[in-house]
């Protein structure tokens, strides 16, 4: 489907839900969930269909049905009360059709891995490497929105391969990647998003956006039957043994290719001031692995940097002609990253729990 008609289609679900219902949740990552079962519930263009038109029928029937028993009341109906029946009915009806969806979904579980990934400029230049690793602009919504569209699109080019997703998440998580494909995908999520890390912010990698990311790799790996491995990195110093951790996975798993997501310095091929080894990437390349990196990009913005308190600070602009994409350099090999991933402008995620973002937090502080 293209975009523009993908857009069309998730603004008619957005206002659809705004007219038709509301749901009520304990956490505000559930306002993420909601909106995320909708876009993958009607993602194809033949489940949206039957939802209008179900929306069309279900919504004329019940209203005609509404005034019957209205009027038989005494005294005729309660506009306040019809409203409420009519808002109560609507939301059943529209549970019933996502639940069709889901269905729909179930059953062509292949097609949305091989076919529902949003276009990437220039991701196909990078399956010339086995490792790609994005550098990622903790706390910011667009850099774990671009991985996940590049992730999709890694998936896809695997075909029957096999293939490691890296996180820089700590080791414990790898408890519950481990159970993808083995327990329901829901019981492994359920236990990934409540995780105490989650509860702090830090250097921003608890951020709603690194949580929304890891719900989507979650359904991607269980949707790929095995030839997805998800691989929490956060080994310390993350550097060296982090690096080795990535290699021993794919080694282990048998996977031709890996996509890293982890802090743009650690995603250096040289060695900047300040750190005391040679960083993730160069070192899982000096293992004898092909491997591009590549630096975040934007036309402005903000990112929650650690220099030397992690705080909110605005992004250096580097506007360009165009959208989302991804460019190598020429000159690559001689440079710290072999290219970079932009966006026209990066935004602050907020922690998982609040939609305030702390004053500051130290960079000295222990990481998990």
């Amino acid at each position: 489907m293209p975009v523009t008609q993908q857009a069309a289609h998730s603004t008619f679900i957005t206002r659809f839900m705004h007219r038709s219902f509301s749901w009520e949740w304990d956490e505000q990552v559930g306002q993420f969930q909601s909106r995320a079962i909708l876009a993958l519930a009607f993602r194809r263009k033949d489940v949206l269909e039957v939802m209008r038109g179900w929306h069309h029928v279900v919504r004329n029937a019940l209203r005609g049905w509404a005034d019957v028993h209205g009027a038989s009341r005494e005294g005729g109906a309660n506009s306040a009360e019809k409203r409420i029946f009519m808002r109560l009915l609507l939301r059943i009806s529209l549970l019933a059709v996502l639940g069709l969806g889901l269905s729909v979904q179930a059953l062509q579980a292949s097609p949305v891995v091989k076919r529902g990934c949003l276009p990437l400029e220039g991701f196909d230049a990078t399956r010339k490497a086995q490792v790609v690793v994005f550098g990622d602009m903790h706390g910011t919504v667009q850099s774990p929105a671009v991985f996940g569209q590049a992730a999709c699109l890694f998936a896809q080019q695997l075909g029957a391969q096999r293939g490691v997703i890296g996180l820089e998440l700590p080791e414990s998580f790898n408890a519950y990647f481990s159970a993808i494909g083995v327990e329901p995908t829901e019981t492994v999520w359920s236990r990934a998003r409540v995780d105490v890390f989650w509860d702090e912010f830090r250097d921003g990698r608890h951020s709603a956006a690194m949580l929304n990311l890891v719900h989507q790799l979650i359904e991607l790996a269980a949707q790929s039957r095995g030839s997805l491995r998800l691989e929490a990195l956060a080994r310390q110093p993350i550097d060296v043994d982090g690096a080795s951790l990535l290699i021993e996975s794919m080694k282990s798993f048998g996977a031709t290719r890996a996509l890293v997501l982890i802090g743009n310095a650690h995603a250096r091929m040289i060695r900047m001031q300040g750190q005391d080894t040679e960083p993730f990437a160069h070192n899982v390349a000096n293992a004898g692995l092909s491997l591009l990196s590549l630096n975040a990009q934007a036309g402005g913005g903000q990112v929650w940097w650690c220099a030397p308190e992690c705080a909110a600070h605005p992004f250096f602009a580097t506007p360009e002609k165009g959208g989302v994409k991804i460019v190598l350099l020429p000159d690559g090999d001689t440079q710290p990253w072999h290219g970079y991933y932009y966006v026209p402008q990066m935004t602050l995620s907020h922690p998982v729990k609040t939609e305030e973002l702390p004053v500051h937090t130290r960079l000295d502080m222990p990481t998990p």
